[in-house]
């Protein structure tokens, strides 16, 4: 389950994402996040191994897109290239738990 969330912190700023249509998206190979602004952007593909998510969750978890921008990567973060701002909307994903 994809969380938007307010009064949590830092988050995406509510402009962007009223600004436009909100996708969610597969990986398709070759995507680049930013998790913190003293950082280059780095591919999914090694943050996921960095990270430790396992290659099996790896296809599963959804990417959130304004428009042409990814701003979210499930398992990972925001992308602070989203204007990431105090009291901005905060996402997070929550694995669905089997009963």
């Amino acid at each position: 389950m994809l969380v938007f969330a307010t009064g949590e912190g830092e988050g995406v700023d509510p402009e962007l994402l009223g600004s436009g249509p909100l996708s969610v998206r597969a990986r398709t190979g070759g995507e680049r996040v930013q998790l913190h602004p003293k950082r280059p952007s780095r591919t999914l593909k090694n943050l996921f191994q960095e990270f430790d998510v396992p290659v099996s969750q790896r296809p599963w978890l959804p990417l959130l897109y304004a428009g042409p921008q990814l701003i979210f990567a499930a398992g990972l973060g925001m992308d602070v290239r989203s204007g990431l701002t105090e009291g901005g909307v905060v996402l997070r994903w929550e694995p669905a738990v089997s009963a």
